[in-house]
């Protein structure tokens, strides 16, 4: 990773931070490992290659990752004196990682697994391919130095690199891929590759597509190991490599590989270009190709919530009493749920027990405009220190990367004794119901005028009344609000405590040849639009999250609806754009998308190939 220095954190008078370096790592021979991590004497390179090459999973890797991530990639990062970027591997050993056997009545697992990931269980010793050669590389050598022992293992890795070469052969011809080596005789002449990259124009998030290349040898030699690999800025098709193997003059060989792309996948247009290995260095003329990826409609999360008083029933909070939390889910968005989720969590302390936190709805979407209705009990104890009680709602959907959250917060009050009542009751004009005898409790909706309810006893200046038919919605209505009389098979207007804004927005395309890009949109909320801002990031040009646009809705004269027209600044590259709406401090909606510039133009002159390690 290429971490090599220490921190410590002091803590400021205002509450403030300061982080310090106060030493940094050197080796024995006083070389620092910052930004760099530590270079093996032998390199070993994983290669995957799966038995079959018809789905998704069918992952192919012979050539090392082209980005790694590490402490040179973090912001501010610090650069040592004492780092020499000088070490490089005395062997390199690439070797195919040996697939697992499934278990009897379980499906195959083709994909790769996390080079950083261990599944084995922490009691279970399996020696794997990097366990093993290092025992024989040990096992060989009979010298104590560093650089002796390194000069030993050559027949080693000379060995073992033949002995995974053959693999590679001949598990590559097992998909259809010859990918002998080149022979000694001299050629008539070189090779020459024409290669192009071909797959649909457009694609949709969660839907499988088919990347191919395409390799015609012009030349008058054959060309071996031919390897075209996809960069892009998307890592779905970064990477993708599409090995062609050996193609003959006159030849033209496809490779082609599926991909999927995810669920929560953002609208853009990717640009996707090739680099291209052969055994020889051939040179190769290149034709890139472009796909657009349409973004999933995604849902919003709206809900409304109720805390209600399974003890005395004053629908308020004290200690020693047990509740449960009535939430109702309401998709406001455009399109289904897929594995949504809805969490509740303690944010209180002691004091507060949850008899259920999370409540699963994979198996049932909510559709646009379907409201959902679920339960969480919960219960207080005389441990419960403060004034409130506080828990924190969150629904999210994993699979389409969409949440809502907000801290809900419930008074402690002294309790109110209720006296039992069976009569019916009508409102005199219209009135708010709550959730409990106060006007500090939430508002639950809104009573027309001449609604007629069913009363179930008074509560101080409160009536409790029935919300609905059975009476498993209840509400508190001032009791100098009503008469008495009527049919109590009245209606009322349910309130939403929370309603993210939706974020509709008008692009033309997704690309661009400008320093700007003109972006208008529209929000909506039931309730209110506060304000809408827009960030622009971009890694290549170390932009972070930069707020470009700023407008408020604080004077508009619609509090429900905002329009805006932005023109944002784009730099060369695939730009990040998120679009953020606010409805209040807490509820807000969040829209990305990515838009790409073209980087200017410029002649140059093609430079010579150079010679590329070959796996």
């Amino acid at each position: 990773f290429g971490k090599g220095t220490v921190q410590e954190l002091y803590d400021n008078e205002d509450k403030s931070k300061l982080k310090l370096t106060i030493a940094q790592y050197l080796t024995p021979g006083d070389r620092s490992i910052q930004n760099l991590g530590i270079v093996p004497d032998i390199q070993l390179q994983r290669m995957y290659v799966p038995e079959k090459n018809d789905a998704p999973e069918d992952f192919i890797r012979l050539l090392p990752p082209t980005r790694t991530y590490g402490e040179k990639d973090l912001d501010a990062t610090l650069v040592s004196s004492y780092a020499k970027d000088t070490d490089k591997p005395a062997h390199e050993v690439p070797f195919i990682v040996e697939r697992k056997k499934p278990a009897a009545g379980t499906e195959p697992v083709v994909k790769p697994e996390d080079e950083d990931e261990d599944e084995n269980d922490a009691d279970e010793i399996v020696e794997d391919f990097e366990m093993k050669f290092a025992k024989e590389v040990v096992g060989s050598v009979n010298v104590a130095s560093r650089p002796k022992i390194v000069a030993q293992a050559k027949r080693v890795v000379e060995r073992v690199r033949g002995e995974e070469e053959k693999k590679l052969i001949a598990e590559l011809q097992k998909i259809g891929v010859d990918w002998a080596a080149p022979v000694a005789q001299a050629e008539p002449g070189p090779a020459n590759l024409e290669v192009s990259l071909q797959t649909v124009k457009n694609v949709k998030a969660g839907d499988i597509v088919t990347v191919t290349a395409t390799v015609k040898n012009t030349g008058t030699g054959t060309a071996y190991r031919v390897l075209p690999r996809v960069h892009t800025d998307d890592s779905v098709f970064d990477d993708t490599e599409l090995p062609v193997g050996k193609v003959a003059p006159g030849e033209t060989k496809t490779f082609s590989a599926k991909l999927r792309v995810p669920k929560d996948s953002l609208d853009r247009k990717n640009r996707l270009g090739l680099e291209v290995k052969e055994a020889r260095n051939a040179v190769a003329r290149i034709t890139p190709t472009e796909i657009q990826v349409e973004a999933a409609p995604r849902p919003v999360f709206a809900y409304a919530y109720q805390l209600i008083d399974d003890g005395n029933g004053d629908g308020l909070v004290q200690r020693g009493e047990k509740y449960r939390l009535s939430v109702q889910i309401k998709n406001t968005g455009a399109g289904p749920t897929a594995k949504a989720t809805v969490l509740l969590r303690n944010a209180t302390g002691d004091g507060v027990t949850l008899g259920k936190s999370r409540i699963e709805l994979k198996d049932a979407p909510i559709n646009p405009g379907q409201v959902r209705e679920l339960e969480f009990p919960l219960q207080t104890d005389a441990t419960l220190k403060g004034d409130e009680m506080v828990v924190e709602l969150m629904a999210y959907d994993a699979e389409l990367d969409v949440q809502s959250t907000e801290k809900l917060k419930f008074k402690v009050q002294p309790s109110v004794t209720g006296t039992r009542i069976a009569s019916d009751v009508t409102v005199k004009s219209q009135m708010v119901i709550r959730a409990g005898a106060s006007d500090e409790t939430t508002v639950v909706g809104s009573a027309p005028k001449g609604a007629s309810y069913g009363a179930l006893g008074t509560f101080g200046p409160f009536t409790k009344v029935k919300l609905n038919a059975g009476g498993s919605k209840i509400g508190f209505i001032p009791t100098a609000a009503l008469m008495q009389g009527g049919s109590g098979q009245g209606s009322y207007a349910p309130t939403w405590n929370s309603t993210p804004p939706v974020i509709n927005v008008n692009h033309k395309g997704l690309e661009t040849t400008a320093d700007t890009y003109k972006l208008n949109g529209q929000i909506t909320d039931e309730q209110h639009v506060e304000d809408v801002y827009i960030f622009v990031s971009i890694h290549t040009a170390k932009i972070e999250s930069r707020k470009v646009f700023y407008r408020s809705n604080r004077s508009g004269k619609d509090q429900r609806s905002m329009a805006f027209a932005a023109d944002l600044p784009l730099w060369p590259g695939t730009n990040m754009v998120t679009v953020v709406a606010r409805a209040n401090a807490q509820v807000r909606s969040v829209k990305t998308m990515f838009i790409y510039r073209d980087p200017p133009r410029t002649a140059q002159q093609t430079p010579a190939p150079q010679p590329v390690a070959t796996p």
